[in-house]
């Protein structure tokens, strides 16, 4: 498996991505990919970019997403660029699926995404659906029609500039909303992950005494906003993903919660994933060194468990709120993980990622819920 980039932050469209194209066919010498994932900001033509990547190869299996900015070998972190990475080489197999109106159904999207998948034996599943419902639960339910640790779960939900309406996901030559794309990999290709986030729980221990799916009411007796709010005085709503929850799972680790919606009227707010009534929940926060330590864990763990002759490719699928605490340094976190890879004799590994809704990556604990918030997830390849 080889696996090859093209990054551009041309404002233009239609010159940003001939820009992406030229690098790949470079660096292609001849090849045909066989799959591709591409990452984009949404201030792009999208199907101007699809087109022009499917008359270059007609029929490549394509997936990807809207980003809150992209991360690359080739340009660092950009805010606004066309992130393309294509996979080839003759012992590896690229297969695509779609499911359509995630938020009307789950297992339907599912069925839709993996339809037809039964005759292959994918080494993984890479997706990047749209933040539209419980995301968790997606997650589950991808894993449960491919038997979990056998083809792990990895990726991102698509993103927008904060503004949460925007978002969207990429099929083929189609730009989708509210959509689940799904690329499977088999073939001779090895595979590891890390996670690592940096939030800390703080403050008391609560109980969550209202809460369907992904929507909690309230707090403690108390509308969920204003308990925020009472914590962390009066935290704009548009905020709120960079002060995520911590939840207490059933093995009694701290899994993150990021709320993305508030409603104003009641004070309850929805977040990217369940969060179960009576579990117990704290407060977090965050440091912008512990930040970057979680991802350099990430990376870290990830080649510590590769098992590979040779690592080709880091994809990071890191928060969009990383991002918005990190500021004008946003730029350290892809430079501390090429910094990382160099001090392993690792110069010539290709990152390319992109800033999220949500990240997915299986827990070493429970193989079958790897839906997390305010997390960097390192998915090497080779």
């Amino acid at each position: 498996m080889r696996a090859i980039t093209g990054h551009s932050d041309d404002p233009v469209t239609i010159d940003a991505i001939d820009d992406v194209l030229g690098q790949i066919e470079k660096d292609l010498k001849g090849e045909t990919p066989k799959g591709a994932m591409l990452f984009c900001s949404v201030e792009y033509e999208h199907q101007v970019i699809l087109d022009r990547i499917q008359a270059a190869y007609p029929g490549l299996p394509l997936v990807g997403a809207t980003s809150d900015g992209e991360i690359s070998s080739t340009l660092g972190f950009c805010d606004d660029s066309v992130l393309l990475t294509v996979f080839s080489g003759d012992d590896i197999r690229v297969h695509a699926g779609l499911g359509r109106d995630l938020s009307m159904g789950i297992d339907a999207a599912v069925d839709g995404a993996t339809k037809g998948m039964g005759t292959i034996d994918p080494k993984l599943c890479l997706t990047t659906f749209a933040p539209s419902t419980d995301a968790a639960k997606v997650v589950k339910a991808i894993a449960r029609r491919l038997d979990g640790a056998a083809c792990p779960v990895l990726g991102g939900l698509s993103g927008d500039h904060r503004e949460f309406e925007r978002m969207g996901e990429f099929f083929g030559a189609e730009v989708c909303a509210d959509s689940l794309p799904i690329l499977f990999i088999e073939g001779q290709v090895d595979v590891s992950w890390g996670i690592g986030s940096g939030w800390k729980p703080t403050g008391p221990e609560m109980t969550v005494t209202g809460a369907e799916g992904n929507i909690v009411a309230t707090i403690d007796g108390r509308p969920a906003m204003e308990v925020y709010k009472d914590y962390y005085d009066d935290i704009p709503s548009d905020f709120l993903g960079e002060f995520p929850l911590a939840c207490s799972d059933e093995h009694g680790e701290w899994r993150l919660r990021a709320s993305i919606f508030s409603d104003d009227d009641t004070g309850a707010l929805t977040f990217a994933g369940a969060v179960a009534q009576g579990s117990t929940v704290r407060f977090t926060e965050v440091l912008e060194e512990g930040l970057l330590h979680g991802s350099e864990s990430s990376l870290a763990h990830a080649l510590d468990d590769f098992q590979g002759d040779s690592p080709q490719l880091a994809l990071i699928f890191t928060c969009a709120a990383r991002k918005w605490v990190l500021g004008t340094e946003a730029a350290k976190e892809i430079d501390l993980l090429r910094v990382l890879a160099s001090d392993r004799g690792l110069d010539d590994l290709i990152f390319a990622g992109l800033y999220c809704f949500g990240e997915i990556a299986p827990n070493h604990v429970d193989s079958r819920d790897g839906f997390h918030n305010e997390t960097c997830v390192s998915v090497v390849l080779g």
